[in-house]
C-alpha cells in the first residue's frame, strides 16, 4: 500500500515539476527584452477617425496634443457635447476606468498573475491562446481592424505581434492602466514595428465608431 502511495506521489510530483518548466519557460520567453528602439508609440494621427464621443456620438478633436513622429503621447480629444478623452503616455482612456499609474516589471506582473492562478487554468488560457492564434492567421488581416477586448499584459497580443500584416491596425483594449503602459513599453522595445492603439476604457464605452471593427478578440 505504501509502495502505491509513493509511486502515485512520485507521479503527481514529476507531473507538477513538468507543468512549473513550462510555466518558467513562457514566463523567461515573455520577459526577454529585445533591443531598445527609439520608436515610441503613441494614438497614431491617421487614426482619429476611428474614436467617437460615447456619450453623444460626435466626432472627436485633438487638443493640447504633444506629437513625436505622428504619434500622440499626450494630449486630450475633446467633444462639442463638452466629452473629454485623455491621451496619457501614448494611451487612449475613457471614463473612469483608469488607475494610477504604479512602476513595475512585466516580470513581477507575469510572476504575480502565475502564482495567483491556478495551474490548471494557466495551461487552459495557452491552450486556448494557441487554438485562438491558429485560427486567427487563417484569416486575411491585410488591412483589417482587429479589436483585444481585455489584453491584459498582451499575452495573446506578444504571441502574434510579429505575424500580423503591416497595413492591420490592432486595438489592445483594456480597463487597468497600468497593464497596457506595461505592454507598450514592451512592444515599443521589439524591432518590428506594427499598428498598434492602446486604449483605457470599459468595454461597454470604448469610444470608437460603429461597424469600424473586423475582427473582435474576445
Amino acid at each position: 500500500l505504501f509502495k502505491l502511495k509513493y509511486d502515485e506521489m512520485e507521479q503527481e510530483i514529476e507531473l507538477l515539476e513538468k507543468k512549473r518548466d513550462k510555466l518558467k519557460e513562457a514566463l523567461h520567453n515573455l520577459s526577454i527584452e529585445t533591443e531598445i528602439s527609439s520608436s515610441i508609440l503613441g494614438v497614431d494621427l491617421k487614426v482619429l477617425h476611428l474614436f467617437k464621443c460615447v456619450k453623444c456620438n460626435g466626432n472627436l478633436i485633438l487638443e493640447d496634443g504633444i506629437i513625436n513622429k505622428n504619434q500622440i503621447i499626450e494630449g486630450k480629444l475633446i467633444c462639442n457635447c463638452g466629452e473629454e478623452y485623455a491621451i496619457i503616455s501614448g494611451v487612449l482612456t475613457a471614463g473612469n476606468s483608469l488607475k494610477a499609474y504604479e512602476k513595475t516589471s512585466l516580470e513581477d506582473s507575469i510572476s504575480d498573475y502565475i502564482h495567483e492562478t491556478d495551474t490548471a487554468f494557466l495551461e487552459n488560457v495557452q491552450r486556448g491562446g494557441e487554438w485562438s492564434k491558429k485560427k486567427l492567421m487563417q484569416l486575411d488581416l491585410n488591412e483589417k481592424i482587429l479589436l483585444d477586448l481585455g489584453s491584459g499584459i498582451g499575452f495573446f497580443l506578444r504571441n502574434i505581434y510579429e505575424e500580423l500584416p503591416e497595413d492591420c491596425l490592432y486595438i489592445a483594449v483594456d480597463r487597468d492602466l497600468n497593464k497596457l503602459l506595461l505592454l507598450k513599453d514592451v512592444i515599443e522595445r521589439r524591432n518590428v514595428k506594427r499598428n498598434i492603439v492602446f486604449i483605457c476604457a470599459d468595454f461597454l464605452n470604448i469610444p470608437i465608431q460603429s461597424s469600424s471593427i473586423d475582427i473582435v478578440i474576445d
